[in-house]
């Protein structure tokens, strides 16, 4: 049996993104998905803290995923690759180079 890792609320919320979670209501600090096909619905709570060890064993139980997926999940949030830089060609010279984040979300220029 796979340990599981110790995870805050928001952690545990992205990583049940990662496995087909959609983010359905929110009452107080604590917020519901679920998931069409199969069904299944998780409640999670989105304090500021870790969870205690028996919350997110729980939260595995009601999506219907296995200690492993969930983890494997969880491991595809941390590893998430770096984005890859290229150097631009310009007619004028830069301090610092013109850069563009191919694979990141935005392009720094000069």
């Amino acid at each position: 049996m796979t340990k599981l890792p110790v995870v805050k609320g928001r952690e545990c919320i992205n990583a049940l993104q990662r496995g087909g979670f959609v983010i359905d209501r929110q009452k107080g600090s604590h917020i519901t998905l679920i998931r069409d096909d199969p069904f299944a619905r998780a409640t999670v709570p989105n304090h500021n803290k870790p969870l205690k060890p028996g919350t997110p064993r729980s939260i595995i139980r009601q999506a219907g995923l296995t200690v492993d997926e969930f983890v494997e999940f969880l491991h595809r949030l941390i590893n998430v690759p770096q984005p890859t830089f290229l150097r631009l060609s310009t007619a004028r010279t830069c301090s610092p180079p013109c850069v563009l984040a191919i694979s990141g979300v935005s392009l720094r220029t000069c």
